[in-house]
Order: structure tokens, then sequence, then C-alpha cells
């Protein structure tokens, strides 16, 4: 940087800038030759473009293999950078003031609104780890309500949910809730579910590699800290997070070799020691064994905030479900796993190499 005392500062380069670095770089030289001292950073999900920002572009950069655009704009006096992966917008504003600054971001916000659950879609994170490091990425989901799915489950695991499904506010008590049941019994459909249901305090942070997780203390710390997005304008951010671990009791088992050390431990601190409280994190973890081949140190009062058992349907149950489905019956005497009936109610049998996945995976 070169400055003189009769001339505005100007940004000279020494070495060479980046492919991923040349709207950084627009940014710093904007900021620095246009003396914009105050800075304000902000991340929300987003389901606009960028076309639909407003002020005039300085630049813009299309990263297809990244799925990443970045755009430079001017507005109001002031500079803002955003960066668009997926769903995730993040903002960068230099302004001549903190209030220029907290005004350019609410217009941003306004023309690129968040998406807040009003509607049955909810902003979710997936993540995993790569490298030397954990790597996120925002998605907008589709949920349906608890209304819609209750009846799909048996009595008693609706019964469970119900209670879960009420709370209008974080909990109080363990940070661990535990849902185990044989594969196709609508473990990822009732998580999705809770999303919509929780979506006023909580946003749902879904592991795609629950080893290097239980593994890794850097992984876990990334994952239940705050985030450090602030929901555009002046709502309140949420303060909870909701980790959810599919498919993870091969992991949790007394004898699992992923449990040696302090993995268990980190674990366990988060379900009722000082690192859950002070994160203000759940961790929900769903597994298709059973709840009693896990550790028992997972399930003590106190840490275990709810266990819920995720069962098949009898016969009498089957009946009334294709009942409300409109379809015959499957023959046989049951009981049936909730992804079987759908797939007989399609005309396909789970049996024939036609069975869809279950659960969530990191998207592609």
């Amino acid at each position: 940087m070169h400055t003189d005392a009769h001339q505005p500062s100007t940004l000279a380069f020494n070495h060479d800038t980046t492919y991923f670095r040349v709207i950084d770089s627009r940014f710093l030289h904007e900021t620095l030759n246009n003396d914009l001292p105050f800075m304000l950073g902000a991340e929300w999900v987003t389901g606009a473009s960028l076309e639909d920002a407003p002020g005039d572009v300085l630049a813009k950069a299309s990263y297809h293999h990244a799925e990443t655009t970045e755009m430079l704009i001017r507005l109001a006096g002031s500079v803002a950078q955003l960066t668009l992966r997926e769903r995730s917008l993040v903002v960068r504003i230099a302004a001549v003031s903190e209030d220029s600054a907290h005004r350019v971001r609410d217009r941003l916000s306004e023309a690129l609104p968040e998406v807040d659950g009003s509607q049955l879609e909810v902003p979710i994170r997936f993540w995993w780890w790569q490298e030397d490091s954990a790597q996120q990425l925002a998605r907008v989901l589709s949920v349906p309500s608890w209304k819609e799915v209750a009846e799909n489950y048996e009595p008693g695991t609706r019964t469970s949910l119900d209670s879960m499904m009420a709370w209008n506010r974080p909990p109080v008590g363990g940070r661990l809730i535990l849902w185990h049941g044989d594969p196709g019994t609508g473990k990822t459909n009732a998580a999705r579910a809770l999303a919509r249901e929780w979506r006023d305090w909580a946003e749902f942070q879904f592991v795609t590699d629950p080893e290097q997780f239980l593994q890794n203390p850097g992984y876990l710390m990334n994952t239940v800290a705050p985030g450090r997005r602030r929901p555009a304008g002046d709502r309140v951010a949420k303060p909870w997070r909701v980790v959810v671990l599919e498919d993870s009791g091969e992991f949790l088992q007394p004898d699992a070799k992923h449990l040696q050390g302090q993995a268990l431990s980190r674990l366990l601190n988060v379900g009722d020691g000082v690192l859950g409280q002070a994160m203000q994190a759940l961790v929900l973890v769903t597994t298709n064994e059973r709840v009693d081949t896990l550790h028992p140190a997972l399930a003590r009062p106190g840490r275990c905030l709810a266990k819920v058992e995720f069962g098949k349907l009898d016969r009498c149950e089957a009946h009334e479900w294709c009942t409300r489905h409109d379809v015959s019956p499957p023959s046989g005497s049951g009981p049936w796993p909730l992804a079987e009936l759908f797939a007989h109610a399609d005309g396909r049998s789970c049996t024939d190499g036609a069975a869809r996945s279950i659960g969530f995976t990191a998207p592609s």
C-alpha cells in the first residue's frame, strides 16, 4: 500500500492475485481508496439470486465447479462483497460509518431475504471433514409439518414424538436425544418434521461423517459452536443448534474402537457438561441398533434428554394406514416398517432392489 499526505491511500500488490481472490482484491482496493473505515459482516441462507441485489455492479465472478458466485457492488456510498454458495450468502460491507453499514445490510436483506421457515422449507447445513478443516454447505429443505406425517407412526412412537414436536423453546436438562429403531421406520422423516417444528429457536446441522465427528475435537467444536452468522435485519439469531448424527449406533457401542481416548468423553460433555451448556447445542443420534447395545453412559438420566423407539406397524395399524392411502393392505401378518408400506403403495417391494435410500446424505 502506498500513502501520501495529500492523496488518498492506494493499494498495490507485490504478489500474484489468484483466480479465487480477484473479488477479494477489488473489495480491499475500493475500501482503501474510498476511505471506508467501518466493516460489517453477515451470513444467512437465501433463495434469491445475486442478480436481485441492489446497487451498481463493480465486478462479478462465477466459479461454476464450486457452485459459487461473487459480486462486488457500490450501494449508498458503501461497498459490499456478496458471496453466494448454493443457498448460503456471505456479505462483507465497508462503509463510512457503522450506521451506514447497517443500513446497507438492511437493504441487502430486503432484496435477498433469508429463508425463515414461514413456509414448508427450513434452512439447514450439511457438515463434513475435509483435510484439516470442517466444511459446511447450506441448503433449503422442503419439510412436512408434524400433523401431516404423525399418523404414519405406530401409537407408541407417535406419542413420544408428539411431546418433542411441541417444544417451543430450548429444553431444560440433558443435551443428547436418542432415536432407535429398525431401518425404514421413519427416523429421517421425523427429523425433517422436527426441523420444521423447532425452526423458531433452533438451526439443524446434519453431520455426514459421524465417525470423523466423534474422533475429531476440532470438528465437534465447529459444529456445536454457535454460528458466527446473524440473520439479516433486526431479528434475533437462533441461539441453538441441533446436530444430527444419523445411523451412528456402530460408532457408539461399548467396544467401538472410535470411542477410545477422549471421543466418548467429548460427546458426553456435550450431553451434560460445561461444553453443552456453554454451546447451547443438542445432539440427536439416530441408530438402527437397539438402544441397549449402545454405551450405557449415553442414556444416563440427566444426560439423555429423550429416548424414542421407532416401531413397525402391526397388521391392524398397517391396514388402517393403507385405508388412509387408498391402497389394498399387504399380504402377510406383519409387522411392517413405514418404508415398506410406502413401497407397497407405490407398487414396489422393498426386496426387489428398487428400494430408495434412507437418510440424509451430503448433496452432490
